[in-house]
């Protein structure tokens, strides 16, 4: 069941519209005024379901359990002129509140967790593909000159028919072996993998690279039913604008002040579940998100990007927690990254992410951003320049500091190792990484010492 709630408000403020926008049209010179006190749009309790008739498993649905849409305090003034039509609207809100809404759907398709593992596996084995095929070359030519098989990889190398210097065989993750006249072996040699899984066979009398069943068996495996259902406890927005328009034959422009804007969401979950197999269940969970604006100053043209010339904005969300597929976090390559980082549970938590901007004037921004996880924290600031122009806006970081305090073992022992391959030092105070960020906001130069 759902109650649609309106007043006379609603019915009025549509046929004065109507009626007065063909006389702004018609005459030279008019003037309106038009002040709405309050309406507003009311929903209960809806349920929708829907089922594709083409399809015997597909299924959706959609429960809702409270959505108002409130407009208060509705200020519209149209002007008329020879020259140009004059728009202004001070308006309060829309104010929107909705409570308790979830939608579920179960759908027949691809799986997304097996074409990723094909993929993470086929792109680790592109390297030792492209060797193998190289020393099989090579072993022609040597065949050729010296009517027998080489002994080892060495000696291929030492008589030049290969270089390590060069890719693929300069990538020091894997070692190769040669078994002639029967086959070349490849072997990652790379710390966290799994050789049981990883190895390459190359048949020397086939001359191909012999079929991995591991990989044969994910394809053979292409759709799962999947059951999506996203949650949301509640939801609240709430805004007090200006807004003036200006519409003439040459130019049409705009100008808009928010005095205040909010926009709320809490306990937003979804989750993702593949055969109802539950380990490979994707999780995501947002207890809280907050974003605020206040003294929003813009203006332009219809056909122009907009120019800035005020805003002081908040972003806050806390402990948000994304649960990735068991059968993800076993691929060698994502399992020594989440171990570096100290992620042992298939589990990532950020226990807060912030952000504050104070733009003071259309050329100069003050920012600051944090983040807090269980494996490290960081804290920037700095100043932006910002360029606006009709076409696009550029933002540069001006000596901007970026404070990072490494908190698992794994990220610490990670770079101390990268100082020592890049044989640098970072700047610390304590046991905070200190860096400083200068240029293009999405590809800043980094000093790091």
């Amino acid at each position: 069941m759902y109650i649609i709630n309106t007043n006379y408000f609603t019915h009025s403020f549509a046929s004065i519209i109507l009626l007065i926008i063909p006389q702004i049209f018609a005459q030279e010179k008019s003037a309106y005024d038009l002040n709405l006190l309050k309406t507003g749009f009311y929903l209960d309790e809806m349920n929708i379901n829907w089922r594709p008739t083409n399809n015997g498993f597909d299924r959706h649905s959609l429960n809702l359990g409270e959505l108002e849409i409130d407009l208060s305090d509705i200020k519209l003034s149209l002007q008329n002129k020879a020259e140009r039509n004059l728009v202004k609207l001070d308006l309060k809100g829309p104010k929107i509140s909705l409570a308790s809404l979830s939608i579920e759907s179960n759908i027949l398709s691809q799986n997304w967790i097996t074409r990723e593992k094909i993929h993470r596996l086929e792109k680790r084995r592109s390297i030792p593909d492209s060797s193998i095929r190289l020393i099989a070359n090579a072993i022609d030519l040597y065949l050729v000159d010296n009517k027998i098989f080489p002994e080892d990889l060495n000696d291929l190398i030492v008589k030049r028919y290969i270089s390590r210097d060069f890719y693929p065989l300069n990538d020091r993750t894997w070692s190769y072996s040669l078994e002639l006249p029967e086959r070349i072996i490849a072997i990652p040699s790379e710390p966290n993998t799994h050789p049981s899984e990883d190895v390459l066979y190359y048949d020397w009398q086939s001359k191909k690279i012999q079929l991995d069943p591991y990989i044969d068996s994910l394809h053979n495996v292409p759709l799962a039913r999947w059951n999506y259902k996203f949650e949301l406890e509640y939801l609240y927005s709430d805004y007090t604008s200006n807004i003036e328009l200006a519409l003439s034959p040459d130019r049409n422009l705009y100008s808009v002040i928010m005095k205040y804007g909010k926009f709320q969401i809490k306990n937003v979950r979804f989750s993702a579940t593949p055969n109802n197999f539950l380990n490979d269940r994707t999780t995501f969970r947002i207890p809280e998100l907050m974003v605020q604006c206040n003294n929003l100053i813009m203006d332009g043209s219809l056909k122009d990007v907009p120019t800035i010339h005020k805003i002081s904005g908040k972003f806050r969300t806390k402990n948000i927690n994304v649960k990735l597929p068991e059968g993800l976090m076993k691929d060698s390559d994502i399992k020594s990254i989440m171990e570096q980082i100290g992620i042992w549970n298939n589990s990532i938590a950020v226990r807060l992410i912030e952000i504050e901007i104070q733009m003071i004037n259309e050329f100069t921004a003050e920012i600051a951003l944090r983040l807090n996880t269980p494996f490290l924290r960081a804290l920037a600031t700095g100043k932006l320049d910002v360029r606006q122009s009709k076409m696009t806006t550029d933002i540069h970081l001006s000596n901007s500091k970026v404070e990072i305090k490494p908190i698992s073992l794994g990220l610490k022992t990670w770079i101390k190792k990268w100082e020592r391959e890049k044989r640098k030092s970072l700047r610390r105070k304590g046991s905070t990484i200190i860096l400083i960020l200068d240029g293009p906001i999405f590809s800043p130069s980094i000093s790091m010492d």
